[in-house]
């Protein structure tokens, strides 16, 4: 899982710099609200944010789950502008990119999110068979009954 967050992240670096470089050297075409000013800067917030956070591996659970949600809405708001017949996404700034071959990207990334989710918990392999060990603090306990302890007189607490 730690290659896929790797790539995930620099996938969202990649398109905030792209895009924060297009809103501080030019002006933003578009007439659509995904194209103003504001949404771009939130945008760029955004996907920062997510970047940082998988690459942090803090609540890794839930970041992959936010990340899963996070392309899900960019593939709507793509599958929107790729059924306008639009010319480019606008995602990657002044990078012109067709907005279906996003859309199949970003959809790629949610069947990742689902599929690799459901076999990764906290960068390892869920295991499928159920803890059966427990700690059982009385076993070893001579107040509580020593059943495993053969001489009990090595925990001799009193003095």
């Amino acid at each position: 899982m730690t290659f896929y967050r790797i790539l995930i992240a620099l996938i969202l670096f990649v398109a905030a710099a792209l895009k924060a470089h297009h809103l501080a050297t030019g002006p933003v075409f578009g007439s659509g609200w995904t194209d103003s000013r504001s949404f771009q800067m939130v945008a760029v917030n955004i996907e920062l944010f997510m970047g940082l956070w998988l690459l942090s591996g803090v609540s890794s659970i839930l970041a992959w789950r936010a990340c899963g949600g996070l392309f899900l809405v960019f593939a709507i708001v793509v599958f929107g502008k790729a059924l306008t017949g639009a010319a480019s996404c606008g995602c990657f700034g002044r990078v012109e990119v067709h907005p279906w071959i996003v859309f199949w990207t970003d959809l790629g990334v949610v069947i990742l999110v689902i599929v690799k989710g459901r076999s990764v918990r906290f960068g390892r392999r869920a295991s499928t068979r159920r803890r059966t060990h427990r700690y059982r603090p009385w076993r070893i306990c001579p107040d509580r009954g020593a059943d495993d302890v053969r001489d009990a007189s090595i925990y001799d607490f009193d003095g």
